[in-house]
């Protein structure tokens, strides 16, 4: 399943700072990260078998310094994904 942690950093300028950190831990389970503007300086995407994987693994983001807050989005497993058209 795939789980989105949303990530809002001290400041904004250090959010490539984040983002090297958060690639350099090489945390299994992430599968995408990026640097983003709006009201998340950062979002990693998760690729794991369920939602109980997720705690553990934004664990270790939130230990990463200048991380603010983290908010975790889910997918519904049950709900068939498609493009919008």
């Amino acid at each position: 399943m795939k789980a989105f942690v949303l990530i809002v950093v001290n400041r904004p300028s250090e959010a490539p700072l984040v983002l090297a950190d958060l690639r350099a831990l090489a945390i299994p389970g992430i599968s995408e990260s990026y640097v983003t503007m709006g009201p998340y300086d950062i979002i990693v995407v998760l690729d794991v078998p369920g939602l109980s994987d997720a705690p553990s693994i934004v664990t270790q983001i939130r230990k990463i310094n200048r991380i603010e807050s983290t908010t975790i989005c889910a997918e519904f497993p049950e709900m068939e994904s498609s493009p919008i058209v």
